[in-house]
């Protein structure tokens, strides 16, 4: 809920602000930045202090963040707070993945895991949608000092209520690195997740503008938009993981890869407000299809090699993820301002391409479930 929350205010902050696509980029790819430099680091913290710890930690980072946000009122303060927002999220995705791991067995992941990712796909609908809104009706800090005090029970919860901490042993494990880069499933793993976080890198940002520019929508509309986006996310992942259980990663994958690709520049050429919400939709099933195997792909990996210390390997997707999302926001801008925006779909279509062909070289068996 709280990435989303800037999505529907960027033309306010282009308007008022004066940035530009380039500086909206930036404010956006630095909270990828945080999630990069904190999402290792968190891993291994979890592994001495456990899960419940270091998902406080976080908690109490993104109650700072929101407040901030509220307060900000130019380039600098954004980029402060959403840094901080960054490292907050770090400390929360992957304290609170590897405690839902430790919950399902093997050979339910794919679905479990696919369950747990939609009700976080609630808050990706609920960000933009309550933020367009409230913004909307009420200025611009409600939306952020709204979500603060939604902040608060939470941490006073999750701080009085005891938690049966698995991942609390205070043990380091080492891993040989050669070993762990070097399996297929991981590197596919990482790449998918980089390149899927890309696309709502590049997207994010620029949709917007485009939204507001040629489709006249609003701060609400806006929000709408990336809402049904979001749910049409978390309809899907329950399904799609169940699916992944059955068919195996490596097909899940392939599908959603191709339809991506095909759907991608549409954003850009589509000229109907309505057939856009159906490409939206689509790409959304299709970017679904491809992240949805990573988490119970790189789980059977930990349990082939015992090593289920799950908090840093999904630190280091987490890391995979923000370098997509840091990434996209400056190739996008660049790409737009100095091309179109039709471009930077096709570019991305580009490397989606490439990525199903590394694909296809994996050969079936590397992608069975462990």
């Amino acid at each position: 809920m709280e990435y989303g929350l800037i999505t529907p205010l960027v033309p306010y902050y282009a308007e008022v602000f004066g940035l530009t696509p380039s500086d909206l980029g930036l404010v956006f790819a630095v909270y990828s930045l945080a999630l990069l430099l904190v999402s290792v680091l968190s891993g291994f913290l979890c592994s001495y202090f456990g899960n419940r710890q270091i998902m406080l930690a976080g908690l109490v980072t993104l109650f700072i963040s929101t407040i901030s946000f509220a307060f900000a009122d130019n380039m600098i303060l954004l980029l402060i707070s959403r840094f901080i927002q960054g490292a907050g999220g770090a400390a929360i995705w992957t304290s609170g993945l590897a405690e839902a791991t430790n919950l399902f067995p093997s050979g339910k992941r794919g679905g479990r895991l696919g369950l747990m990712m939609s009700l976080t796909g609630l808050g990706t609908i609920v960000g933009p949608f309550f933020s367009g809104f409230v913004f909307k009706y009420f200025g611009y800090k409600a939306p952020f000092i709204g979500t603060a005090v939604m902040i608060l029970p939470i941490i006073i919860v999750l701080y009085l209520v005891p938690v049966n901490d698995r991942n609390s042993a205070c043990r380091i494990i080492t891993y040989s690195k050669k070993g762990f880069f070097a399996d297929k499933r991981i590197f596919l793993a990482l790449s998918l997740a980089m390149v899927v976080s890309l696309s709502f890198g590049m997207l994010e940002p620029l949709l917007p503008i485009y939204l507001n520019r040629d489709f006249n929508l609003d701060s609400r509309g806006i929000g709408i938009f990336f809402g049904l986006y979001g749910l049409t996310f978390s309809i899907f992942q329950p399904i799609l993981g169940g699916m992944s259980d059955r068919i195996g990663y490596r097909l899940l994958i392939l599908y959603g890869l191709a339809g991506a690709a095909v759907l991608a520049p549409f954003f850009a050429l589509t000229t109907s407000l309505f057939l856009l919400y159906i490409v939206s939709a689509l790409f959304s099933i299709a970017t679904c299809a491809v992240i949805t195997p990573c988490l119970p792909l790189l789980a059977d990996y930990s349990e082939a090699e015992d090593r289920k210390d799950y908090a840093k390997n999904f630190g280091l997707v987490n890391v995979a993820w923000s370098v997509g999302l840091f990434m996209g926001p400056p190739i996008g801008g660049f790409i737009d301002e100095r091309f179109s925006f039709l471009a930077v779909t096709l570019f991305y279509s580009f490397v989606l391409v490439i990525l199903g062909v590394g694909v296809l070289k994996i050969k079936e068996g590397k992608l069975k479930k462990t």
